[in-house]
């Protein structure tokens, strides 16, 4: 064989050719760009030349032929010299920047070859996520590189100085719609990829002594070689460790812990049995503690008022009584698991709600005492972490295939997808499972306690408030991938990408089982690089809170920085604070108490929480009244004293040799093969439109059928979940567009349900949720056989009472016809002022529609017709006729409209879905030219005995005694109309 002459490059020259291909690829696409297609990448969404004269980088490489073509073809190239970058960090001893490096060269790819014409999500997320990484990239860079040097530090600092302004134009053009706003903002754009470049050109001289050699085979063949790294795995090998035992001595309290014993337990508690119970112990955990605050608000809301019963949630501190050792020995470590899921299932059997409430509370009682034990028993704090954290997972995912129900939760049984006999075998085999499996020993901790300092109670104090703060913390914003999408959506824009439930409920709960996951990783990189932990975490969670805290960061500057890196922050914490439940010098009854007592702050923050929007109703209430940011403040504040005296820090970091000793792969991987799949399935299964976009019931006709109902938080009379119920109603009704209210039930104590979901799902319909859980308001939901072109979310003034909310919404009920929709709910009757002044905000904005542009108003108004208010809303102001004048007996549901034809009316009988009835108009669609031709004479009409077109009427079932409790009631009949 000739022998092959050998040829070596170094590390210096190939980052010196990425820098020149980097750079020629985007001069040359530019160049292209700006010489064949100047006018056309130089308009945006907004405004063309000469308001806007320098294109973006997105415009120059990659909206027009050839010039997105040729950068494409240069950058793959380019992509050579980069991949071989991050293998040469890789054998330089740097593994976690050559992974975060080569992450980020994949965001890279992703921005580059799907375009913001493609797809702009998809685009954005690319953009985002190689900003992100780009700081721990040029952290990491600079902390494992010799030749530090105050260039490299300048140069750094000025890439991230430089989005401030990059951040600031772009919001004045896309918020502010500001002209010429984008072309300087494409001024600092440019300057990023420049900034980028020679970032990485700046050390190039690292790697002088870096080299790939081509050639023969040698004896040891080698891919690289480095001068500057040394091979200590030797030294390493012959370390041996001699401390038989390990001594903590703090203060006057003196405890010994044998290393066998710590080795005994961590190998113990990492087995595949024990790890995955704890994994199911924690998705019972969460199941029982959501089930169990959504239950308890069905009695203040039948009662308007506190009722009594709420007081079971005080049962969440009972774990306390494992301080009794014959209760912690007999009792939980066997039986906890077996009488919680028995309890748990076995509710969906108990009819009457109190009884039902109380079971289910006995339940969660022993299932919190079961993580609790599973605490005690496992001495490794990352690994339980790890194991709580993945069961929150599997829960999150389960719910939100289920479309934001829980088949186990109390409120589910067999005629509403809930999960009954299956659930009981299920559970009768993990509860014989976890009685007949060997006791889990206790963590073996002899201590001999001389006295307590001030010092030592302040910091359990700050323990015990930083776990329930953390507790509720998940609870609020972490137990449904939805909630956090709603604290951020603000309505339909024109020609944009619309941030709803679908599909960014997969993302969102990708993002929490992908933040778990990565967490060791994360702490090794930061301590790596001599980054304080308990800071970083600390700026993610005070920058997260900022944004979801100030009103002025809306929808996808919100949900990208706001929602997920809080989700992020969150997940970090939990380290942190768990570890001061395996404080060492920490009794078992010291941590059996700081786990109980914990739960007494998750209750206050828990009412906290709904008192900002229940002020009206609650003692005290207007102290919190709309102050969630305030709430949300203080619950970061808190959990932020408990980070600070965590016992984990970088030392402890250092001295583990790893995070994830004894974790056992097998039941991670299994937790993480049932997340993924069930987020798949909710992708590809809870997609509204998955068999076809919604088409309206008599659209040949153009009859337009609209109702509205107000659905108590979607609890039926007997504390089921009634979106089954409803569906079912909505279909027999016909209903095209029906506004739904009081459904705001994305908050702690509502189960952070959303309905919406299913209804959209079953009933084929575009949805838009109206103002969030974070507006203080109890909801308003529009549900819409018709395209959704634009909508708006309304507060209404209420200097008084409770929030009003609104939407406004333009449907196209067929090319280039167009129908306004407005849901409203005033407020109570105890409040005058404040429904004088939403009349009139609403008298106003029903007038602002265009002139002769058909209008419905589905609304709860709280007046009797022709009194007081009604005549603002029914006035010439607004141009709003009542549906039928002759119904006297009103008071909250009416359906008003202007410049539509009315076919029909109906008053339905609720049933026992909700304690209000559905009513329902019928309309047909007038033309424009139509309207002005007949001017007022189109309000003139006479009753019919039947309508006009035979199919038209509504659904001749709920004719007198009607079917399961609904029937036209009032008007005995549906009114059906002609004109005169």
């Amino acid at each position: 064989m000739a022998s092959l002459k050998t040829f070596s490059i170094s590390g210096s020259s190939i980052i010196k050719l990425h820098t020149f291909a980097a750079l020629i690829t985007f001069l040359v696409a530019a160049l292209i760009a700006n010489y064949l297609h100047y006018y056309k990448i130089t308009k945006n969404s907004h405004y063309a030349y000469p308001n806007e004269w320098f294109a973006s980088v997105s415009a120059t490489i990659g909206d027009y032929y050839p010039e997105r073509n040729v950068f494409h073809i240069m950058i793959v190239i380019c992509s050579f010299p980069r991949f071989l970058l991050h293998i040469m960090q890789f054998f330089g001893k740097h593994p976690a920047l050559a992974l975060i490096g080569f992450i980020r060269t994949v965001f890279c790819g992703t921005f580059v070859y799907i375009t913001s014409s493609d797809d702009h999500d998809i685009h954005d997320i690319g953009m985002i996520g190689y900003i992100v990484l780009t700081i721990p990239y040029y952290i990491l860079n600079y902390k494992n590189n010799d030749n530090k040097s105050k260039t490299k530090i300048l140069s750094h600092l000025l890439f991230f100085i430089t989005l401030v302004p990059l951040i600031y134009l772009y919001i004045q053009h896309s918020v502010h719609i500001k002209p010429g706003a984008y072309s300087t903002y494409a001024y600092f754009e440019w300057s990023l990829i420049l900034q980028d470049v020679l970032n990485d050109h700046l050390y190039h001289s690292s790697y002088k002594n870096v080299f790939f050699y081509l050639g023969e085979p040698q004896k040891e063949p080698i891919s690289i070689k480095s001068n500057d790294n040394i091979d200590n795995e030797q030294k390493f090998l012959n370390e041996k460790d001699e401390t038989p035992e390990v001594v903590v001595i703090e203060e006057e309290e003196t405890i010994i812990i044998t290393e066998n014993i710590i080795e005994s337990q961590q190998i113990f508690s990492g087995s595949f049995l024990v790890s995955s119970s704890i994994v199911i112990q924690s998705f019972l955990f969460f199941t029982n503690i959501t089930g169990l605050l959504c239950i308890i608000w069905y009695f203040p809301l039948w009662w308007m008022g506190i009722s009594g019963y709420e007081a079971i949630i005080l049962i969440l501190t009972g774990p306390v009584v494992m301080i009794v050792p014959w209760i912690r020995k007999y009792v939980v470590s066997k039986y906890s698991p077996t009488i919680g899921i028995l309890l748990m299932v076995g509710s969906k059997f108990v009819e009457l709600p109190e009884n039902r409430l109380i079971v289910v509370g006995i339940a969660c009682l022993f299932n919190s005492m079961g993580l609790l034990n599973q605490i005690l028993s496992t001495f490794n704090y990352y690994q339980f972490t790890l194991y709580l954290l993945l069961g929150l997972s599997i829960f999150v995912s389960l719910k939100m295939y289920y479309l934001s129900n829980n088949p186990l939760w109390p409120i589910m049984n067999h005629t509403n997808g809930g999960w009954n006999i299956r659930a009981l075998i299920v559970g009768m085999l993990y509860s014989v499972f976890m009685t007949s499996k060997p006791s889990v020993p206790e963590r073996k901790i002899n201590y001999s306690t001389k006295s307590f300092s001030i010092v030592s109670i302040v910091k359990k104090i700050i323990n015990m408030i930083g776990l329930g703060s953390l507790f509720f913390a998940t609870h609020q914003l972490l137990t449904d991938p939805s909630t956090i999408i709603y604290w951020c959506w603000e309505g339909y824009k024109e020609n944009e990408k619309s941030l709803l439930y679908y599909p960014w409920n997969c993302v969102v709960a990708l993002t929490l089982l992908a933040s778990i996951l990565v967490t060791p990783f994360i702490f090794k990189t930061l301590n790596k690089c001599k980054l304080n932990l308990k800071l970083v975490v600390i700026m993610l969670l005070t920058l997260s809170t900022y944004v979801l805290a100030n009103p002025s960061f809306i929808e996808w500057d919100k949900f990208f920085f706001g929602g997920l890196v809080y989700y992020l922050a969150i997940i970090l914490t939990y380290p942190f604070i768990i570890t001061n439940l395996f404080d060492p010098n920490a009794s078992i009854w010291s941590t059996v108490v700081l786990y109980g007592l914990s739960f007494f702050v998750y209750i206050l923050f828990t009412l906290a929480h709904i008192w900002t929007v229940a002020y009206a109703f609650v003692p005290y209430g207007y102290l919190l009244r709309e102050r969630l940011p305030l709430v949300l403040t203080v619950l970061t504040g808190c959990i932020i004293l408990s980070i600070l005296i965590s016992p984990l820090n970088n030392e402890k970091i250092s001295s583990t040799i790893k995070l994830t000793q004894n974790i056992n792969k097998k039941t991670v991987l299994l937790a993480v093969t049932l997340n993924l799949y069930l987020i798949l399935q909710s992708y590809k299964e809870n997609d509204p439109f998955k068999e076809h976009l919604p088409k309206s019931y008599h659209s040949d006709d153009d009859i337009i059928t609209a109702g509205i109902w107000t659905i108590h938080f979607g609890l039926d009379n007997d504390m089921w979940a009634s979106e089954d119920k409803m569906s079912r109603i909505i279909k027999d009704m016909e209903l095209d567009v029906v506004g739904l209210l009081e459904t705001d039930t994305q908050r702690s104590l509502m189960g952070n349900r959303d309905l919406m979901q299913s209804l959209a799902k079953d009933l084929n319909m575009y949805y838009d949720y109206g103002p969030g859980p974070n507006k203080h308001t109890w909801g308003c939901i529009l549900l819409s056989k018709y395209p959704i072109v634009k909508s708006e979310h309304h507060l209404l003034p209420s200097p008084v009472g409770e929030l009003a909310p609104a939407i406004h919404a333009t449907l196209e009920i067929d090319t280039n016809k167009f129908v306004d929709v407005f849901v409203f709910h005033s407020g109570q009757e105890e409040d005058p002022k404040d429904r004088y002044l939403q009349s009139k905000y609403m008298q106003k904005l029903m007038g602002s529609t265009p002139e002769n542009r058909g209008a419905i108003l589905l609304s709860y108004l709280v007046t009797d017709p022709h009194k007081g208010n009604y005549n603002n809303y029914v006035s010439e102001k607004s141009g709003m006729k009542d549906i039928e004048p002759e119904d006297y007996d009103r008071w909250c549901e009416y359906i008003l409209y202007k410049n539509l034809q009315k076919v029909g009316y109906a008053r339905l009988a609720r049933g026992d879905i909700t304690d209000t009835e559905l009513q329902v108009g019928r309309f047909k669609y007038m033309a424009e030219d139509m309207v002005m031709e007949m001017g007022s004479s189109q309000y003139e009409y006479k009753l019919l005995e039947k309508p006009l077109e035979h199919h038209w009427r509504f659904n001749d079932r709920f004719l007198d005694e009607g079917e399961d409790g609904h029937f036209y009631h009032v008007l005995d009949r549906p009114h059906y109309y002609e004109w005169m």
